[in-house]
């Protein structure tokens, strides 16, 4: 394992297995990332994921791309779904059928401070990873974590502005 892959591993395990993968509040600041897939075949919030890293697509002529990991749950029933279509189609012509767009959100509370919309999304990997603290999970003073890794590449990508979130919540204040 690679140090960097080490660092992160630990600090998964310290989120996942001293919290709730649904708890209130694991993270420094209280923040949360709030995911909505719009698949063909539905819309699916999932805010299980406790790891978002856009890898590419700020730049004009980068394809965005970006990662998910989080919990192992039934909250993901319709991304699992796609990602199984996705696998059985690998290396086929690309297959804009199975495509779907993605919203990222970091969150406090009820209101967004960041929001990035991906869209003609397609799974490019998946796989389930066991994390774990070292000697500290095999002594039994932290739990293993079974986490989804996700990885997205998408058509497009856009950042809202951040004085266009939260107009609702600045009406109901007023």
């Amino acid at each position: 394992m690679t140090p960097t892959y080490l660092a992160l591993a630990a600090a998964l395990v310290v989120v996942f297995a001293t919290t709730n993968a649904y708890a209130e509040s694991d993270s420094v600041g209280d923040l949360h990332i709030k995911t909505v897939f719009k698949f063909a075949k539905g819309i699916e919030e999932v805010n299980s994921f406790k790891v978002f890293t856009q890898d590419f697509g700020y730049k004009w002529s980068e394809t965005p791309s970006f990662q998910l990991w989080g919990a192992v749950g039934a909250d993901k029933d319709l991304l699992y779904e796609n990602a199984e279509i996705s696998y059985e189609r690998r290396g086929m012509a690309h297959d804009s059928d199975n495509e779907f767009d993605v919203d990222v959100s970091v969150t406090y509370g009820i209101k967004t401070l960041r929001q990035m919309e991906y869209t003609d999304c397609r799974v490019t990997n998946y796989y389930v990873t066991t994390l774990h603290d070292g000697d500290e999970t095999f002594s039994g003073k932290t739990k293993f974590v079974y986490a989804d890794v996700f990885a997205f590449e998408c058509g497009g990508y856009k950042i809202i502005p951040a004085s266009k979130l939260n107009k609702n919540l600045e009406a109901l204040k007023g």
